[in-house]
């Protein structure tokens, strides 16, 4: 069996999305795992949710508040053998899962990962190819289109945060040397969102929960999490609002200043903060 496990921060916004991924699997060996990390799942829905999955369809309640923690919190009620993260505002391909789930089981693989196509806010179409062993995987890894084997991944856990976790997830799988298969199909329709959490003033704080956990990773000898950690400094400098970056410059500078595995990594990205904003 596959489990899939999709976190949901707002039901008013996702829930006709979640009906339709429901119907697709409703014929098929996918068990769902809907984590409710939000306040607004009405007993109407949740009943109509239910009754769509046919006794395959779990809603687990959540404080975490976070996509990663949610991921966490489902994966304790995951039966199958092989598992699948999820968005509840994307659309997932039903036919190329089990495509994927047919290589896990065929093969010594821990994980396969598929292509999706990336829908801009303008809509504008990008189809991404699938690349395991490249800078890609570690910077855009787009967790939604990665079958992973429950048993590979059992050690593992997402970092509680709304920034970077997918990367950071992906990076501790390199770091195992895990074993990986690249199934060049399109498995995944992603909704590019510039107005999501990660767009907002919460990217301050969330930022600075995830470079603590990178510092810890870099510490225990990582070789994959600076990179990150470059990957998403820059992104967070990208997104974040004029309104808040002189506040948002302040806590990278403190964060950089405990930042000390590679001092040349460090004294570059000082160097680029202060050519960047004076």
């Amino acid at each position: 069996m596959i489990s899939a496990i999709i976190p949901v921060g707002d039901f008013n916004r996702d829930y006709q999305n979640l009906v339709n991924t429901i119907e697709s699997c409703r014929q098929s060996n996918i068990e769902i795992v809907i984590v409710n990390d939000s306040s607004n799942l009405s007993n109407r829905m949740e009943k109509t949710l239910l009754e769509l999955g046919n006794g395959k369809l779990h809603i687990v309640n959540s404080l975490a508040r976070s996509p990663g923690g949610a991921r966490n919190i489902g994966l304790k009620y995951t039966t199958g053998d092989n598992v699948i993260f999820w968005d509840s505002d994307d659309q997932p391909e039903i036919d190329k899962l089990f495509m994927m789930d047919n290589i896990l089981r065929s093969t010594k693989c821990d994980f396969v990962v598929g292509g999706y196509m990336q829908i801009e806010e303008n809509l504008n179409r990008k189809y991404h190819e699938p690349q395991i062993h490249s800078l890609k995987m570690l910077t855009n890894p787009g967790i939604w289109r990665v079958l992973f084997k429950r048993n590979s991944i059992k050690k593992l856990k997402f970092i509680n945060s709304k920034i970077g976790e997918d990367q950071i997830f992906m990076g501790d799988v390199l770091d195992l040397e895990l074993t990986g298969f690249a199934f060049n199909e399109k498995v995944y329709t992603y909704r590019k969102n510039f107005k999501s959490l990660t767009s907002s003033a919460n990217l301050i704080s969330n930022f600075e929960t995830t470079f603590n956990e990178i510092e810890i990773k870099i510490r225990q000898g990582s070789k994959t999490q600076e990179l990150i950690f470059f990957n998403l400094l820059l992104s967070y400098i990208k997104r974040t609002n004029i309104r808040y970056m002189k506040k948002s410059v302040k806590a990278l500078k403190l964060a950089l200043h405990n930042f000390k595995p590679n001092s040349f990594s460090r004294i570059f990205m000082i160097l680029f903060l202060k050519m960047t904003y004076k």
